[in-house]
């Protein structure tokens, strides 16, 4: 998967985490100015786990992350 693919499935995994609470996702708004909660956040962080392998736990991720920002970390971490 590319960049694009990569953001494309992270923006409609949180549409569908969100299950109507949140309306659209622009990958480069923080989480938290998206109305993404704690717990939205550990659920899709543990969905970026299972799919891509990265270990999120090792990251400083707070509400002030992107979808933009995650998908530069699991590139990064399939091209070393």
């Amino acid at each position: 998967m590319n960049a694009q693919e990569i953001t494309q499935a992270l923006c409609d995994e949180l549409l569908a985490l969100g299950a109507g609470e949140i309306d659209t996702v622009d990958p480069d708004v923080p989480l938290s100015a998206l109305g993404v909660d704690s717990l939205l956040r550990v659920a899709l962080l543990d969905k970026v786990e299972g799919r891509y392998g990265l270990d999120v736990g090792a990251m400083e991720v707070d509400g002030s992350v992107t979808i933009s920002q995650l998908v530069t970390a699991i590139v990064s971490a399939h091209e070393g």
